[in-house]
C-alpha cells in the first residue's frame, strides 16, 4: 500500500467560491503540531444538521457562512454548483434548499409567444404566467434528463409547493416542482425569495451575478408580456422587466434535497485518476449497508483500525482537519484490514479530525461510514458501560399489583415471564428483556499467534449497547471496538492472544436484552512458527571454528617466544 496522499485545501471560503483542493504530491504528508490542529471549517465539512441550519441567510439575506454543494451537471456537462440555503419547514423530513450558484442553462426564454393571452388549466392567463411558461417546462424536463441528474440524484430531489401571482386574474396559484424559478417582492427589491413560502431571503448583491440578470417567476406588474429578472450592477440592484421572449437571461433555479440518508458533506474529492480541483462540497450518503467496512480511532493508543468490508468498489480512508487557517486532508486506498499508528498520517492530534471510510458506488454517489470509537468528535457510538441495575426492595412489602408501563420500544420477542404484573411504582420491576440474535460471527474461530481480529455482530441497536462478556467476565472496553450495523464487536489481537486455546462463551449485552454464542481460540499448528534459539542449539561448526582460531593464536605466541630465546 502506498504511503498515502496528503493534500491541502486552499484558504477560507469567500464569496462565490468554496475552498478548492490543491493537487497532492503522492507520498507526501502534512506535519501539524497538536496545538494547530482543529476541526475542518463548515464550508468544507458540514454535518446533516449544519446543512439544514448553518448556511441559512438572515433577515438581511446574507450569512457569514456561505456553503456550496456540487450536485448534478449543467447544460455543458460540468458539475453544477449550488448555494446551500437551509431547511424548508414546508417540506417534510430532513431537507435543505439549494439555489444554483451559476447558470444551469442559458438561451432559454420565459415564453416562446409574447401574445397577450394564453390558456392554462382551463383559464386565460398572460404570457408572463409562470405556470404556463416555457421556462417552467424546460426546468421540469431537466429533472428527468440524466444529462443533468443521475437516477440516484433524482431520488434525492423533492417537490416544493410554490405559489405565484397571476397578474391577469389577480390571484395566486400553486405548482409543485422539483426545480423552480425564484420569486420576488416589489416592496423589497434587494432580495429574491426561495422556499415553499418564499421564506428564504437571498441578497441579490451577494448571491447573484453582476454580469447577467436571471429569470424570476414574478410577472412584471405593468406589462402582460414582461417578467421580473434579478439584476446586480454597479449602478442598480433590484428588478427589471424583461420581455418573455428574451434568451439572454441566466437560468438559476432552486431545488430541495432529501437529507434523510445523508451523513455529511465534504469538499474532499478523490477518484481513480487522482485529485481534482473544484468548488463545493459533495454529499456523503449513509454507507452502513454497503459493506464498506469500519474505522475506529483509539485516543489512548493514537491508533486507527480499519476493517475493510466485502464491497468490490474501491474503499478509501479520509482524514480531514484544519491547521491554523489551512484546510487539509489525508487520503489512502484501503485493500485489507490494517492498523495505522497515529504518526503515520503526520497529524499530531487525530481526535480533532473527521475520519471516515468511503466508496463511490456504481450509481455514482459517494457512500461513507464515519469513524467510531473513543474520540472527542464522535463519542456516541461507544457509551460508557452502565452497571447492571440491582433490584431495590419495594417500600411496601405487600404492594398492589398493576400492569407494567409499556416499553417505548417494545421487544419483537418477549419471554413468557414478561406478561406477569408488577408492583406499582416498584423499582424492583424488571424491564422487558429482548432475546437478540447473533447475526454474524457465531461459532467463529481465531488462531493463536496471528495478527487478525475477530468480529461478532448482534441485532441490537448500538445506542443501547452496554458491555461484552467472555466466559462470564466483563471485558474491558479497551480490548475491543464497537461499531454500528447493528452492533459489531471487534476484539483486538492483543486481547485474543491473552485467551487460552479452546472454546469460549460470548455474551453481548444491551440495556434491554442480550445475545450469546461461542467462539474458539485455535492452536497454531504452522510449523514455520518456531521457538527462539537457545544455548542448547549452539552451532558445532561455530565451536570448531573458535577452537581452530584459539589454537592458531597459541601457536603464534609459542613461535614468537622461541625466536626471542634464539636471540
Amino acid at each position: 500500500m502506498g504511503k498515502g496522499i496528503a493534500k491541502i485545501l486552499s484558504g477560507l471560503l469567500v464569496f462565490g467560491m468554496v475552498a478548492g483542493l490543491v493537487p497532492a504530491i503522492p507520498g507526501g504528508t502534512v506535519h501539524a503540531k497538536a496545538a494547530d490542529v482543529s476541526e475542518p471549517g463548515v464550508a468544507v465539512y458540514a454535518t446533516k444538521e449544519q446543512l439544514m441550519t448553518a448556511f441559512t441567510p438572515d433577515e438581511n439575506g446574507t450569512n457569514a457562512n456561505v456553503g456550496k454543494l456540487l450536485f448534478g451537471k449543467n447544460a455543458s456537462g460540468t458539475a453544477q454548483g449550488w448555494y446551500i440555503l437551509g431547511k424548508d419547514n414546508g417540506v417534510q423530513g430532513d431537507n435543505t434548499i439549494i439555489f444554483a450558484a451559476s447558470p444551469i442553462a442559458t438561451g432559454i426564454n420565459f415564453s416562446e409567444n409574447p401574445d397577450k393571452e394564453k390558456n392554462y388549466q382551463n383559464e386565460i392567463v398572460y404570457s408572463n404566467h409562470y405556470g404556463a411558461s416555457n421556462l417552467r417546462n424546460e426546468l421540469q424536463k431537466m429533472t428527468i434528463d440524466t444529462g443533468y441528474f443521475s437516477d440516484a440524484e433524482k431520488a434525492l430531489m423533492q417537490e416544493t409547493e410554490i405559489k405565484t401571482w397571476d397578474s391577469k386574474n389577480d390571484t395566486t396559484y400553486t405548482n409543485s416542482d422539483k426545480l423552480y424559478a425564484l420569486n420576488s417582492n416589489y416592496s423589497d427589491n434587494k432580495y429574491v425569495l426561495a422556499g415553499s413560502a418564499d421564506q428564504i431571503k437571498i441578497s441579490i448583491k451577494k448571491y447573484c451575478s453582476n454580469v447577467k440578470s436571471m429569470w424570476l417567476r414574478t410577472p412584471f406588474r405593468t406589462s402582460y408580456c414582461h417578467v421580473n429578472v434579478a439584476e446586480e450592477s454597479r449602478s442598480y440592484t433590484g428588478f427589471a422587466g424583461i420581455n418573455v421572449t428574451d434568451k439572454n437571461q441566466e437560468v438559476r433555479p432552486a431545488a430541495n434535497l432529501d437529507l434523510s440518508n445523508v451523513l455529511f458533506a465534504s469538499a474532499v474529492n478523490y477518484n481513480s485518476s487522482g485529485t481534482t480541483q473544484y468548488e463545493g462540497m459533495v454529499l456523503r450518503l449513509d454507507g452502513k449497508d454497503r459493506n464498506i467496512g469500519t474505522v475506529t480511532y483509539d485516543a489512548k493508543t493514537q491508533k486507527v483500525n480499519v476493517n475493510r468490508g466485502t464491497t468490490q468498489d474501491d474503499v478509501y480512508i479520509i482524514i480531514q482537519y484544519k491547521t491554523d487557517e489551512v484546510e487539509g486532508c489525508f487520503i489512502e486506498k484501503i485493500d485489507k484490514n490494517i492498523e495505522f499508528d497515529g504518526t503515520y498520517f503526520g497529524i499530531a492530534d487525530l481526535s480533532k479530525c473527521k475520519i471516515w471510510l468511503e466508496t463511490i458506488a456504481s450509481d455514482g454517489m459517494i457512500y461513507a461510514v464515519k469513524e467510531t470509537g473513543d474520540t472527542a468528535q464522535n463519542p456516541e457510538p461507544t457509551p460508557n458501560p452502565e452497571p447492571n441495575p440491582e433490584p431495590t426492595p419495594a417500600p411496601n412489602p405487600t404492594p398492589e399489583a398493576t400492569t407494567p408501563t409499556p416499553d417505548p420500544t417494545p421487544a419483537t420477542t418477549t419471554p413468557a415471564a414478561s406478561t406477569a404484573t408488577a408492583p406499582a411504582a416498584s423499582a424492583a420491576a424488571a424491564p422487558v428483556q429482548v432475546m437478540y440474535d447473533i447475526l454474524d460471527g457465531a461459532g467463529s474461530s481465531w488462531t493463536q499467534n496471528t495478527d487478525g481480529s475477530l468480529a461478532i455482530r448482534g441485532s441490537g441497536e448500538i445506542s443501547k449497547f452496554r458491555e461484552v462478556k467472555v466466559d462470564g467476565v466483563t471485558v474491558d472496553p479497551v480490548n475491543y471496538t464497537v461499531t454500528e450495523g447493528s452492533t459489531i464487536i471487534t476484539f483486538k489481537p492483543e486481547y485474543l492472544k491473552s485467551l487460552s486455546a479452546g472454546n469460549h462463551s460470548f455474551e453481548l449485552v444491551w440495556t434491554d436484552g442480550t445475545a450469546a454464542t461461542n467462539f474458539t481460540v485455535a492452536e497454531n499448528t504452522d510449523q514455520s512458527v518456531k521457538s527462539p534459539k537457545t544455548g542448547e542449539d549452539f552451532s558445532m561448526a561455530l565451536c570448531t571454528a573458535l577452537l581452530m582460531v584459539s589454537c592458531a593464536g597459541l601457536a603464534g605466541i609459542f613461535a614468537k617466544r622461541k625466536r626471542n630465546l634464539v636471540r
